[in-house]
């Protein structure tokens, strides 16, 4: 009896850590974003977007009096880090837009953007839309997908040497 208490025991453990592993690798967990709302009265370029190696990058890609916004993108940041940003309009109908996944194939790299209904009122506004990345694992790529609800909306190509 001692024995086969003893076994179903195990068999739970196995269980319950083999869940523990699954659940905590899923991508979904180990993607870093950020959203920064910009406001819907600026003279917008809809759809720009880059991929950002460095501080003075990132400040040259966004406006001047928006830099404070970007705090956490410093120095020591870039050192291991890069990000992908993107601007995005999202509407008040309760609908947000966030970024649930991104696949690195080879030099390019598809970012999934879905649209989830909040069921609330949401300022119309631009986004920026900020993917934080392992620089590493993006030095070579020389495009960028970035597919909102099954359609690519933008695609992004440069030779960074």
């Amino acid at each position: 009896m001692l024995i086969k208490s003893n076994r179903f025991l195990l068999i739970l453990c196995v269980i319950f850590l083999s869940v523990i592993v699954l659940v905590g690798c899923s991508n979904d967990s180990m993607i870093n974003v950020n959203y920064i709302e910009i406001g819907h009265n600026k003279n917008i370029i809809e759809n720009k977007s880059s991929l950002i190696y460095s501080k003075n990058e990132l400040y040259d890609f966004v406006d001047s009096n928006e830099v404070d916004k970007f705090e956490k993108y410093n120095d020591e940041f870039f050192t291991k880090k890069s990000i992908i940003i993107f601007i995005n309009f999202e509407t008040s109908s309760g609908n947000r837009s966030v970024i649930k996944s991104y696949k690195i194939n080879n030099n390019e790299i598809n970012i999934i953007v879905e649209t989830e209904d909040y069921g609330q009122i949401l300022s119309i506004a631009y986004y920026y839309y900020i993917l934080e990345v392992d620089k590493d694992a993006v030095a070579g790529v020389k495009k960028i997908n970035i597919i909102k609800n099954g359609e690519n909306i933008n695609t992004i190509y440069w030779w960074n040497e």
